[in-house]
């Protein structure tokens, strides 16, 4: 009867007021102190019923429920976000759920708490994880923006769960069109914060991250605004890359290149150098094709920017691109910038290849010939270059009317000199790096020097086109250009002796021209400077007459001849082999003696006896050594061609040391000569060459 009887008195409790927290926390829930054999038993049992089945627990919103409707927990601001039905939904009840009073806690009705918990088995909420972890992609793209910028900013600063693994598994992430995705897809981003800019990358929605702490919980979970380089090579660059872009979509092709451009301009200087390196291997230049007028999409490396007179240069040649009028290069000023930092180019275009001399011979054998080279040496591929559409063009060029093959190849000349003044000279050698007792390096002319020195490309007097070395330069009208004509050789014009004999006694313009208003002959002349060079030799002292200096000492005349047929280097033809190697010995030991720091070859190495190193182990000096059994001016001394070639090639670096009288010690005197090929003024050529020399048909 008092079971009965408290049933029916809770729903009037309720409904005046008196069942309060404080109130429910006093009823009989102790399951040990009525059981059923206990007399109180049916207290306790008609509680459960009517807690079970009756609205009789106070929710949050002063309303009742029953158990089982009911959550317990919850803070206030997830008790504000999750509603009666999202709630519901998200524990998977079959009933609808609220959330009770925030007063039924643990710590404050632990009657009622235990009571509802462990016998009634009501849903509590005891973190923000319990239901956060409960959000899946259905649920989330159900809800508004607006309740999904008040969940970011619910779960800001709650850092121990977003480290959590089950939390990097939620799709918590709106994007712009509704969908859910995870933060992270491995280590990348799966979608970058909203900008002002476009990209190709999934992008969060920007209305669910407008306000500062949505934005700052986005962030803690490693989101972040994209790149702009990321993004051009991700998602603009690979269209190009694989062939896909339509040549003919200018919308596109003119978004796409205005995102390229802003991107070189917003990153720094690191990360433009990897969009630069992208940029260059991509064929995303709209070119039209010289020869063809056809339009494509090449690499920025393999094309010329579109100025007046390369076009009228390569005009029509095969294999020529210049930038389509659509790529604004002269309009738009960072377009251009952009360009030049890819490579175009409004000069001649330099390109490395593989050595080739045309032959059929093995590389080695080609490359040995060509820079002279140690037979048993070996070390890595030459660097040698050529020129982009200058073979095409030599080819072109005959088929072309005789005044407009004479402008190209006077234009051609132009533009090789200004790829010389603009830090390019350096192609103009090919480069061969190998070891041979120490490091070394041997140039060759580049192959496309040796391209136009082997074709006809320059135009003559009677309209024909000829190779360099069969016209004289002077009858171009060119400007001269004494690096170009160093290495493109013209035919030689033959030089007035007058002037040829003042020049070699160093003779200014002046007396020059005195002479020649006096009318004097070659022999005359040659008869003057004689006297001249008399007094100069009684003025000098002994040491001046007899190691004249580099520059600046004696002007003293003395000949050197140049040898035909026999190769020998022997510099005593007075000894046999034996005792001149004893007597080369000699004078080794004497210069080693003098100056420790030069170290000596293997026996019979071509080029140089000694040679010197710096800290890091590079060749900085060669040294010839030519030994003598006399005095020097019993006989000369004989520097092969290998030696000469050598001493050419490394200038003032190179060195000849003359030993008088090596195998006496009493005697013996050191002679040192730098840069003895770079000293040499003329080269006499005896009675001898009259050998090998081609006389008139008969």
């Amino acid at each position: 009867q008092t079971a009965a009887l408290l049933k029916r008195t809770l729903p009037w409790l309720r409904d005046h007021g008196y069942l309060t927290v404080a109130g429910l926390e006093s009823l009989p829930f102790d399951p040990i102190r009525f059981d059923d054999a206990n007399m109180f038993a049916p207290l306790f049992n008609a509680t459960k019923e009517a807690l079970t089945s009756e609205p009789l627990l106070p929710t949050a919103l002063s309303t009742h429920i029953s158990a089982r409707e009911s959550v317990l927990g919850g803070t206030t601001a997830q008790r504000e976000l999750f509603s009666a039905e999202q709630v519901t939904e998200l524990l998977g009840s079959t009933e609808r759920l609220a959330w009770l009073d925030a007063q039924i806690t643990r710590a404050r009705t632990p009657n009622l708490h235990n009571y509802l918990r462990g016998v009634l088995d009501v849903h509590e909420v005891d973190g923000v994880g319990t239901i956060v972890r409960r959000l899946d992609r259905s649920f989330l793209e159900q809800q508004t923006d607006e309740w999904m910028r008040a969940l970011y900013t619910a779960l800001k600063d709650q850092t121990t769960m977003q480290r959590q693994e089950w939390f990097a598994a939620i799709p918590i992430v709106r994007l712009e069109d509704g969908t859910h995705v995870r933060a992270h897809v491995g280590e990348a981003p799966a979608a970058y914060l909203p900008t002002s800019a476009e990209t190709g990358y999934p992008t969060v929605r920007r209305a669910v991250c407008d306000t500062d702490d949505a934005r700052g919980f986005l962030e803690e979970v490693g989101l972040r605004e994209p790149d702009p380089i990321d993004d051009v090579i991700d998602n603009v660059l690979p269209a190009y890359a694989d062939g896909t872009a339509p040549v003919d979509d200018e919308g596109r092709y003119a978004n796409d290149l205005q995102r390229l451009v802003a991107a070189y301009q917003a990153g720094s200087t690191y990360r433009r150098q990897d969009l630069t390196r992208a940029l260059r291997r991509t064929p995303f230049v709209k070119a039209t094709d010289a020869e063809t007028g056809e339009v494509a999409y090449v690499r920025p490396t393999t094309v010329y920017a579109p100025t007046k007179k390369l076009r009228a240069l390569f005009d029509g040649v095969l294999g020529v691109s210049f930038l389509d009028p659509s790529m604004r290069y002269f309009d738009d000023a960072n377009v251009k910038v952009m360009l030049e930092a890819c490579d175009v180019s409004a000069r001649l275009r330099v390109r490395k290849v593989t050595y080739n001399d045309g032959t059929s011979t093995d590389k080695w054998t080609k490359l040995s010939s060509a820079v002279r080279l140690p037979r048993t040496t070996r070390g890595r591929d030459a660097e040698d270059w050529t020129l982009l559409g200058l073979s095409a063009l030599l080819k072109t060029l005959p088929a072309l009317g005789e005044e407009r093959r004479a402008e190209a190849a006077s234009t051609l000349w132009v533009y090789l000199g200004d790829l010389a003044a603009h830090g390019n000279n350096a192609s103009f050698d090919g480069v061969y790096r190998y070891f041979y007792y120490n490091s070394q390096v041997a140039r060759f002319p580049a192959r496309f020097v040796r391209v136009l020195n082997a074709q006809p490309w320059v135009p003559t007097d009677d309209g024909r086109l000829a190779k360099p070395e069969e016209v004289a330069f002077e009858s171009l009208g060119w400007q001269r250009n004494q690096f170009l004509e160093d290495r493109i050789r013209f035919k030689e014009v033959p030089t007035d002796p007058i002037v040829a004999l003042a020049e070699e006694a160093g003779v200014d313009t002046d007396v020059l021209t005195l002479v020649k208003d006096h009318g004097l002959t070659g022999r005359e002349l040659e008869e003057m400077l004689e006297q001249r060079r008399d007094v100069e030799r009684e003025a000098q002292t002994e040491p001046e007459r007899q190691t004249p200096a580099r520059t600046g000492g004696s002007s003293r005349e003395f000949h050197s001849y140049i040898a035909v047929g026999r190769t020998s280097e022997i510099a005593d033809g007075s000894v046999d082999q034996e005792r001149r190697m004893a007597v080369e010995a000699k004078a080794i030991e004497h210069i080693r003696k003098i100056e420790p720091t030069w170290e000596q070859t293997e026996p019979g190495n071509a080029g140089f006896d000694l040679y010197q190193t710096n800290a890091d182990g590079e060749c900085v000096k060669w040294c010839e050594i030519k030994s003598l059994s006399d005095a020097w001016d019993k006989g000369p001394v004989t520097m092969s061609h290998t030696q000469f070639e050598l001493a050419q090639e490394k200038g003032d670096a190179y060195w000849l040391y003359v030993v008088e009288h090596a195998g006496d010690p009493e005697r013996i005197r050191l002679l040192r000569i730098q840069d003895p090929a770079g000293q040499a003024r003329t080269f006499t050529f005896d009675q001898g060459w009259a050998e090998v020399a081609v006389g008139e048909a008969e």
